[in-house]
């Protein structure tokens, strides 16, 4: 059946239709016309337009429900555009933590035509979908920390974790064995202790999203007794200056055994656990019980005391655990520092920098390792950057850090995105590219930036060693048994992207680094490199995924070549899934070549490769490991090499041989409490290795290393640097394969070593009651190093010569106090400044008893002068006699022959100033030897000495 409608001025016209297709008729005319014919459901339009614009008409044909025609309409003048239905709902954008979706409609249905109006409203609509969390690998909040117990005590052990879901189920371990049913709900106790509980312990939380293990801690389990303390002092030497030395029983010797206690942490028979997470008494260490006077003869007739520790015991104590540093760049081989800014530890700002970029931390707990965060330099020229710190409980750790220069803004469009080779200074052939996509810059509240941006790009090139030193964190991954494990670096940025006026934006997308493999001299299949990110809040290492290579053709190929990219994406919040399954205390692990990533907010995507591969099947405690050594490394007080150091970081800097790409760089700090000061480095096997140690940004040298005859190693960067070839594993070290770690730590098991001490001593106080002791007519301190009110006195002395062994000593002692001559000595190291190479010209500032108030038990006396004796001895013979005094200070001088030396009367009622060279703060040692060696009476201090700034006395050594 068909229809049809009469147009006016138009012959008829007919339209047939079918549930295929429209199909017209009879058309026909003399004026020229379009047709337009559209289909919506059932319904049928079909418009005729003349060329010369007039609307005719339009006729509309239904259809029944059998698909028949039904009569036509006939509307004439203008037809509204109305909405067809929503389409269904896109997928969600991300599949957790709050994505979007769009649907959308059109407005034709019918269009608006002839005129007609268009639909109103909008055409897309958008939702919030997966607002739940994503899965959130756990991490530890609450660690376990150490424990000491008597036999037949009890010890708390907490652990806690975050994350997405909140972990709630717990396992712990003992030396790596699992204790079943024990602490599931976080905390274990071990109760009724025994000898054979005494171990390392930690604990493990898993969810969905992961794993996670805490750091292992000890239970170190003792005899009933007192105390923990042994009383009994460890052997320290002391080796005495040239001309000088201890009248025992008749005998005069040279070397005197001064004796130690640990100063380890300890407790009593009267302190017991409660059930607390960390011990509910104050702290303990293991300290000075008795002393006894040792009067030192030197020739010419200079005498000084020095103490002798007779006996240990355990005592209530202060354990301060110290970070000191400076922040600085370099350029042009001049440093910059960073200014003002602010150091996070942990992700709490806990100093600022001062305007030299030196900073001092007190680090509060029980911890081994801190991420701090440096941000905010005031002088604009440096990086924000993150570190991962290893401390040393109850000691002060000190280090430089490298912050890298801001680099030059790349200005792009974010509607164009941007790419930039990487790796080009010096020369260089670029060997990575970064690419941010088009459209991915954001606002800090999320909204699309489309503009002109600005990206700042900082690259890591492991082909410059210089380079590594400004490495964000370590090259050290914790794997989930709580490990550590090495990584090869590859390659580390850091990106940053602001707009014109310089506020911060982000990337909301993806960011993609590509690495060209021929360079670096890897394959292009079969290497396994995954890009990984530092996540900054935990100093954990986080997996962007696997970097498969992509041929320039579209196609993979086995071969090297250059004409591909190994190509990796770092993504938002992607989760770290634990494939491990423990079966009767087996982990079984899929057959991979581990690695991980770094997660600095998206903004500091890195490469790495892990040297560590596991086996399809592997045990707690047997872990094959291929091309991992250790190293083992001991550093001391002096070149006697008979007392071990505490605090010494000893680096180790490993190198492709042949003069190929450095493969990585660590840092571990040396603490005497733990397996007799020696540290095992993990390094690279078959590679050239580099070894170095610093305290306290002084660098440690030595030429007497202990090793096997057949051991390949060579001094390099005048002695402060052993360059040796791990190729060379020997059964009894010092290069050890990782299998063979428990050997390497041990003491007794060789003798093999390579070994350090410091070219210029550390200052060493000696004073007579102990340094902790502080209510005792001979107490050096009168109030604890918490008080606000405590004091520390030093001056400063310089001295020119070209001798490196010379030696300041301050002997200290009260006066009109006769049955109490002294209160101890002070021996300080006479340093140059090492930021110039002039070393003839330097100084010492020496620290003596501060003037003013004694405390004998209940008795206070005040107003007590300080009266300081000063002495420069030579090792070498040299002879030094004062040149100057500073204008307005008083002091006698003394002759020997031994040279000049001088006695100086520090009056209670007289803080002197920096103009006399005299320093009288209220500040903690550090920061008081800071002033006196920048010479500067105000916070700008720097732990760098400046022999020319005010010193009090100046005096001239020749031979």
């Amino acid at each position: 059946m068909s229809s049809s409608v009469k147009f006016n001025s138009f012959d008829d016209r007919y339209v047939h239709t079918t549930d295929e297709q429209p199909t017209i008729i009879a058309v026909s005319s003399g004026i020229a016309t379009k047709k337009i014919a559209l289909i919506f459901g059932a319904i049928v339009v079909v418009g005729i337009i003349a060329t010369v614009g007039v609307i005719l008409g339009v006729v509309i044909l239904k259809k029944d429900h059998k698909g028949n025609d039904q009569p036509p309409a006939v509307i004439n003048g203008p037809i509204d555009g109305k909405w067809t239905y929503w389409d269904s709902w896109s997928d969600c954008t991300v599949t957790c933590s709050g994505g979007k979706q769009r649907r959308t409609r059109s407005c034709t249905s019918p269009p608006p035509m002839f005129g007609g109006n268009s639909c109103v409203g909008n055409s897309e609509e958008i939702r919030q979908c997966s607002t739940w969390n994503c899965p959130e690998k756990p991490w530890i909040s609450r660690k376990p920390v150490p424990k000491i117990r008597f036999v037949g005590q009890s010890a708390t052990f907490c652990c806690e974790a975050n994350g997405f879901p909140l972990p709630i189920d717990f396992i712990w371990f003992k030396d790596d064995n699992l204790l079943p049913g024990m602490g599931t709900n976080g905390n274990l106790v071990v109760s009724s202790i025994q000898k054979s509980d005494a171990g390392a312990y930690y604990c493990k939380a898993t969810t969905e999203a992961g794993s996670v293990t805490s750091e292992r801690v000890t239970l170190d389990v003792r005899d009933t007794s007192y105390d923990t303390c042994n009383p009994v002092p460890t052997v320290k030497e002391e080796t005495l200056p040239t001309g000088c030395y201890f009248n025992d029983k008749g005998n005069s010797k040279s070397v005197v055994n001064v004796g130690k206690c640990p100063n380890s942490k300890c407790i009593t028979n009267t302190l017991a656990d409660n059930g607390t997470c960390e011990d509910w008494w104050p702290p303990h260490c293991c300290d000075v019980s008795q002393t006894e006077t040792i009067e030192i003869e030197c020739s010419g007739g200079f005498t000084y005391p020095i103490t002798k520790v007779i006996s240990c015991k355990c005592r209530e104590n202060v354990i301060n655990t110290l970070l000191n540093g400076i922040a600085y760049g370099v350029q042009n081989g001049t440093r910059i520092p960073f200014v003002r800014g602010e150091v996070m530890i942990d992700g709490e700002v806990k100093s600022v920098t001062s305007a030299t970029g030196y900073f001092s931390v007190n680090v509060l707990g029980e911890v081994s390792r801190v991420v701090m965060n440096l941000r905010n330099d005031r002088s604009g020229q440096l990086l924000d950057t993150k570190r991962v710190i290893d401390i040393s409980y109850g000691t002060t750790t000190s280090i430089d850090i490298h912050v890298p220069l801001k680099p030059a803004p790349k200005t792009f469009n974010t509607h164009l995105g941007f790419d930039i080779p990487l790796g080009m200074k010096n020369g260089n052939s670029a060997t990575a590219r970064l690419s941010i996509a088009a459209g991915s810059v954001v606002d800090g509240n999320g909204n699309a930036f489309d503009g002109t941006a600005n990206a700042r790009v900082h690259y890591v090139d492991q082909r410059n060693l210089e380079d590594l030193d400004e490495m964000y964190g370590e090259l050290r991954f914790t794997d989930e048994e709580g490990d550590s494990v090495d990584l090869e670096t590859f390659g580390m940025l850091q990106l940053s992207v602001e707009d014109n006026s310089g506020t911060p934006l982000y990337v909301n997308g993806k960011i993609k680094m590509s690495l060209d493999p021929a360079p670096l001299n890897l394959s292009n299949e079969g290497e396994n490199l995954h890009l990984y990110s530092l996540d900054v809040n935990t100093g954990k290492w986080v997996d962007q995924g696997l970097m498969p290579y992509t041929s320039s053709s579209g196609s993979s190929r086995k071969r090297r070549s250059t004409g591909g990219n190994l190509e990796g994406i770092v993504t938002d919040a992607i989760p770290v899934i634990d494939l491990t399954q423990i079966v009767d205390n087996i982990i079984k692990v899929s057959y991979t070549r581990l690695v991980s990533l770094i997660n600095i907010s998206l903004s500091r995507p890195r490469i790495y490769r892990i040297i560590t591969e596991y086996r399809t099947v592997v045990s707690h405690d047997v872990v094959t490991r291929h091309d991992a050594c250790f190293v083992r490394v001991k550093a001391y007080t002096d070149f006697t090499f008979r007392n071990a150091a505490d605090g010494v970081r000893i680096i180790a800097a490993t190198r492709t041989k042949n003069g190929g790409p450095f493969r990585g760089k660590m840092s571990m700090i040396t603490n005497n409490n733990v397996n007799s000061g020696i540290l095992c480095m993990p390094i690279f096997c078959n590679s050239d290795v580099y070894l170095a140690a610093e305290k306290n940004g002084k660098y440690y040298a030595s030429d007497n290393h202990i090793l096997p005859s057949v051991a390949e190693s060579v001094n390099v960067a005048n002695g402060t640097q052993v360059k040796l070839n791990s190729d060379y594993v020997n059964r009894e070290g010092p290069v050890f394969l990782y299998q063979r770690r428990p050997q390497c730590e041990d003491n007794a098991f060789s003798s093999f070593v390579f070994q350090f001490a410091p070219l210029l001593k550390e200052g060493e106080r000696n004073s007579l009651s102990g340094d902790n002791v502080h209510n005792q007519i001979n107490s050096w301190y009168t109030e604890p190093s918490t008080s606000p009110f405590r004091r520390t006195c030093f001056m400063k002395v310089k001295v020119v010569s070209n001798e490196h062994t010379l030696r300041a000593i301050g002997v200290s002692r009260m006066e009109y106090v006769s049955n109490v001559p002294f209160f101890g000595t002070f021996q300080a190291p006479i340093i140059w400044d090492e930021t110039t190479n002039n070393r003839r010209e330097k100084a010492a500032c020496i620290e003596f008893r501060c003037p003013g108030r004694l405390i004998d038990g209940t008795n206070v006396i005040n107003n007590i002068a300080t009266l300081l004796r000063v002495q420069i001895l030579s090792q070498e013979g040299h002879v030094c006699n004062i040149t100057n005094v500073a204008s307005g200070l008083n002091i006698t001088r003394t002759s020997s022959i031994l040279g000049g030396g001088f006695e100086f009367r520090a009056d209670p009622n007289d803080n002197y100033g920096v103009g006399m060279g005299v320093f009288i703060r209220t500040f903690p040692f550090e920061t008081a030897r800071s002033t006196c060696r920048t010479g500067l009476d105000s916070t700008n201090i720097s732990p760098i000495m400046k022999p020319n700034s005010n010193p009090a006395v100046e005096l001239e050594c020749i031979i």
